[in-house]
């Protein structure tokens, strides 16, 4: 007797042919998940870094209006360099800030730059954030 034509199915060649192409890009979604992990700790550590220099940059808004005396800087001036601040730490990487207020003459303003530095990898990193102070 013959094959029976009417009934249908998958071949058992074309079953594991399909699992192939299946296991292939389940390995090539899976092989993407590391990387993604990876520029997420690099995304937090900005976002970090972003979040303490506006803390620092408010705090030093904060002191500007309780007395700003220390903030006394005119046309000419050098600028008032604001170090030794103690270094945070988030997350296991200690991030430390620093800064400096100059004056602005065009606009007539105190302006507060904050740099928060870090370590990544052996590789310096940095941002800065940027405000008026009183």
């Amino acid at each position: 007797m013959g094959r029976d034509v009417t009934r249908g199915g998958f071949s058992i060649v074309e079953i594991m042919v399909s699992l192939l192409l299946v296991a292939v890009a389940l390995m090539a979604i899976a092989s993407v998940f590391p990387r993604i992990t990876a520029h997420q700790k690099v995304i937090r550590e900005v976002e970090d870094g972003y979040m303490i220099a506006a803390h620092v940059l408010d705090s030093l808004y904060q002191e500007s209006l309780a007395d700003p005396s220390p903030f006394s800087i005119e046309a000419g001036d050098p600028p008032i360099v604001i170090s030794g601040l103690d270094p945070i730490s988030r997350n296991n990487t200690s991030f430390l800030p620093e800064g400096e207020i100059v004056f602005d003459g065009a606009n007539n303003l105190k302006v507060a730059t904050v740099t928060v530095v870090w370590q990544k990898l052996g590789n310096s990193q940095q941002v800065s954030v940027s405000g008026v102070v009183r």
